[in-house]
C-alpha cells in the first residue's frame, strides 16, 4: 500500500489504467512528502485539462500548503469538476475504480525508481 511510502516524494503512474481519482487521493492521503504525480497515459488523464496535469507534475503549493496538499486538492477540484459536468452530485461515486488493477506504474523518491508489482 502507498501508506508504507511515507517518504515517496514522486509517483509517476503513467500509462496504467486508472479511470477514477477518488482511489488516488485515498491512497495518497499518507504521502506528506509527494511534490509530483505523474498521469500520463491513464485514461483519468484524458479528463484533465493540459494544465491540471502540469500542475499534478509540478505543483505550485499556496501559502500555508505543501506540494502534497496541492496534488490532492487538484484531483478533488477535478472530481468536482468532473461531478458538475457529469450531472452528478459527487464524481468519487461515479469515477470508481483506480489504485487496485496497477501493472507497469514505477515508484520514484528523487528521481529513483522502482517498479510497482
Amino acid at each position: 500500500s502507498l501508506s508504507q511510502l511515507a517518504n515517496l516524494e514522486v509517483l509517476n503512474l503513467s500509462g496504467n489504467q486508472l479511470i477514477g481519482f477518488a482511489d488516488l487521493v485515498e491512497a495518497m492521503s499518507g504521502l506528506e512528502r509527494l511534490r509530483s504525480l505523474i498521469l500520463d497515459g491513464n485514461p483519468c488523464a484524458m479528463q484533465l485539462s493540459p494544465e491540471r496535469l502540469r500542475e499534478l507534475q509540478n505543483p505550485q503549493p499556496k501559502p500555508g500548503s505543501t506540494p502534497a496538499q496541492t496534488i490532492s486538492s487538484i484531483l478533488q477540484g477535478a472530481m468536482a469538476d468532473l461531478g458538475a459536468t457529469m450531472g452528478f452530485g459527487s464524481a468519487a461515486s461515479t469515477l470508481g475504480g483506480g489504485l487496485g488493477s496497477l501493472g507497469g506504474g514505477s515508484l520514484g523518491s528523487g528521481g529513483l525508481g522502482s517498479g510497482l508489482g
